[in-house]
């Protein structure tokens, strides 16, 4: 998993189901003005997303089928996979 800056970089994150159950109850209120719609400033940080993502992911650092592992030719440790999802999906176009 790539992820930017490191593990203590503060994040700010809002679940878009929230947002939008939000949004509608404030146009529905005729509510204006100015808000904060995300978390608040560091409650969480970038390594609690990985950890997180880790906890919901366990399967996630083992290649897929199809997936061929590559080794450094160097160091003989593994460099990077190689994914062959298979076919591309057919898009069907209706009048």
């Amino acid at each position: 998993m790539l992820a930017p800056g490191t593990p203590q970089d503060p994040i700010q994150v809002i679940d878009v189901r929230d947002l939008s159950a939000w949004m509608l109850r404030m146009l529905n209120t005729r509510t204006t003005g100015y808000f904060n719609a995300d978390s608040a400033p560091r409650a969480f940080t970038m390594g609690d997303l990985i950890t997180a993502s880790q906890q919901a992911s366990p399967q996630a650092g083992t290649p897929s089928p199809g997936c061929q592992r590559h080794s450094s030719p160097r160091t003989g440790s593994p460099k990077s996979s190689i994914c062959h999802p298979g076919p591309p999906s057919r898009v069907i176009r209706r009048p």
